[in-house]
Parts: structure tokens; sequence; C-alpha cells
């Protein structure tokens, strides 16, 4: 049996959260994706913040929408979920090296990948990053109110971007969001590649006299690479 303050208080954060998606996203909450990408019960203070691109797969066979998944997402509150481990991306039911990555990444982090907050900067869904590329920056846009609620209430020390790229990228779009000048970036690894990752001491601004001091960390994409031990390392460090 959950505490009645419990029921309340998260009936008001659900209410909100619904209420800046709709106000946020208006021109794109019907379009097939994903808010959350682990279990509302994640939407509490931690020291993690996992932020992917967007939701991948084609929009044709994930029918459920933006604003949809909300409402999915709140029916069930409590449970525990996480897609990637509760998920099986490749066509042969088994997990895709992405997943893998983001498991090990978890592990690192001495946390289960269920319990750590995740999301995606764009909401929409998409095959691949060609079919939100024109309109990337009016999407991150709307997204961004959202993600700046989220931080409010996760505070997280480590935000961990999936991707790092100087282009289309969550590191990317996070710092131009976030208004971090790029000449604070630094690599994680004195060769300077972009495997071992990027990183940034940062103070966020998520409202009137509300700043999140925290380190925002750009791994190479899961898809195509591991944590190499030079990466490991400064997660240790820094989590």
């Amino acid at each position: 049996m959950v505490a009645p303050f419990f029921v309340t208080s998260f009936n008001v954060l659900r209410d909100i959260i619904t209420q800046t998606v709709s106000e946020s996203l208006k021109h794109f909450e019907n379009e097939s994706g994903s808010v959350l990408y682990s279990s509302p019960a994640t939407l509490k203070l931690g020291s993690l913040y996992i932020i992917g691109l967007n939701p991948g797969g084609d929009p044709s066979t994930h029918p459920i929408s933006v604003k949809e998944s909300l409402v999915t997402a709140f029916d069930r509150p409590s449970e525990k979920y996480s897609p990637y481990v509760d998920e099986f991306w490749r066509a042969n039911g088994t997990y895709s090296r992405h997943q893998k990555n983001v498991q090990s990444l978890a592990k690192i982090c001495g946390k289960d990948i269920q319990d750590i907050f995740s999301a995606n900067f764009i909401f929409v869904r998409s095959i691949g990053t060609a079919g939100i590329k024109d309109r990337i920056f009016d999407l991150a846009t709307a997204c961004w109110p959202v993600h700046k609620l989220f931080l409010s209430i996760v505070r997280p020390k480590l935000i961990l971007c999936l991707g790092n790229g100087n282009g289309i990228s969550s590191f990317s779009l996070l710092l131009d969001k976030a208004g971090i000048e790029r000449s604070a970036v630094r690599y994680v690894d004195q060769s300077q590649s972009f495997r071992h990752g990027k990183y940034c001491n940062a103070e966020v601004s998520l409202g009137p006299n509300d700043k999140l001091k925290c380190t925002i960390l750009g791994l190479p994409h899961p898809s195509w690479y591991g944590i190499s031990k030079e990466l490991a390392a400064f997660i240790e460090s820094a989590k």
C-alpha cells in the first residue's frame, strides 16, 4: 500500500510533467515517440542522468505518441523498467550492441540501469538521425523545457550523454541549450580521442535562482563503441 502523501505528490508531479510536455511540444506531441526512457519512479533525487538522442525505430510500427507515452508510463509509476534491459532491439530477440554498452555503463557506475533516470533529448521517434535532421533544432527547443524540469527534480551530479559528436548528438544539443561554450569542453584522455569521451564542468540554469552544478560527460555512441578503460576511470572518479 502506497502512502497517501506519496500518491498525492506523485499525481501532482505527473500533472506538472504532462502540462509541460503539452505546452512545449504542442506541435509534436501526437507523433510517435517517448518522453521517459525509465520508470517514473526514477524521477527523484539521483546522482546520474542518462540522455540519448531520440527513440529509434519505425514510427509506422510504433503507434504510441509522445503524449500517450506519458499516460502509459504513469499507469505503472513504481514498476521498474528500462528499454536497455527490458526490450530486445535485435530481430533475433537478443540485446543490441547499444543496449549491452549501456548495461556496462550502469555497472561501471555501480547502479542498476532500471534505477537510473533516462530519457532522450528529442522525444520524437525516427529511423536514424535522417528522420529528424531537418527539424532537429526545433525539436530540441521544444524538448528543452521538459529536460529542465527533469533536471530540477533529479539534480544529477553527472549527466551521461550517449554520443558526443560536434554535430547532431545529445552532448552537442545539451551544450547548446544550456548555453555552454565549446571552449569549456575537455577530453577525458590526453590523446584527445572522442572514443575516451569529452566533458565539461557546468552550471546549468534551470529557472529563476536555480542553477545545477554538474559534470556533463559525452560518451562515444554506444551503438558503435564500448567504454574504454580511460573513460571508465573518469566515470569512477566523477560519479
